[in-house]
């Protein structure tokens, strides 16, 4: 079940629900909408009986992204929400990670597919960092970002899922990787340090999260 409560509490109430989830061992996700009002979303099996909340239409759950995923205790205070991060604002600090900072900043932005022979070979020659943004569809779906279109003269065309260098915000790209390449089946999962590959090395990330640590398996 997807809803949002933003209509009808505020904020600190919403970071209440949040832990009173955690508190209850309930299993959830947490979604912002890329496009105004730019509310938060939970999913959980779980149905909030006891307060009010609305549920987003399918052609409006397109534009919902994941929220960044801590990977220790001190990024939890950062990512925690805040009345200091409203609307285009909390989408650039709470929706963009480090690895889409870099195609925020330069105007373009590449999702594509590779095994893992073929990306530490693609890197040797390419001289930036390739980001690994983990593995989709039951784990067999590896997804690479790259800042630079350049980085098609090294792969195979047919693994690209989407591309763009004309984009307001590079979150428009998540979304039509979510919407158009997963068909909302998956949604980009975005954590506080994402792993990369540069010079045929890969370099992950430790995680205190076990499932997050599982989806960045580069094998």
């Amino acid at each position: 079940m997807l809803i949002t409560i933003d209509s009808y509490y505020d904020i600190k109430f919403y970071n209440e629900t949040k832990e009173a989830l955690k508190n209850n061992n309930v299993d959830y996700k947490e979604y912002i909408s890329s496009k105004a009002p730019y509310h938060y979303y939970i999913e959980t099996d779980e149905t909030p009986y006891f307060i009010n909340y609305d549920e987003p239409n399918r052609s409006y759950s397109r534009w919902l992204v994941n929220i960044i995923r801590p990977l220790k205790p001190n990024d939890e205070y950062i990512y925690e929400r805040r009345e200091s991060y409203v609307n285009k604002k909390a989408i650039n600090h709470y929706a963009i990670n480090d690895a889409l900072e870099t195609g925020q900043k330069s105007g373009e932005g590449i999702f594509f597919t590779a095994d893992k022979d073929e990306i530490l070979n693609i890197t040797k020659e390419f001289p930036k960092k390739v980001f690994f943004m983990g593995r989709y569809f039951n784990r067999r779906y590896k997804v690479f970002f790259c800042d630079s279109l350049m980085i098609k003269n090294y792969i195979d065309t047919n693994n690209i899922l989407v591309e763009s260098k004309s984009f307001k915000s590079i979150v428009d790209l998540e979304v039509e990787l979510n919407y158009n390449i997963f068909k909302l089946q998956d949604r980009l999962l975005k954590i506080s340090e994402t792993p990369y590959v540069i010079n045929g090395k890969y370099y992950p990330v430790k995680s205190v999260v076990p499932e997050i640590s599982d989806m960045y398996v580069l094998n």
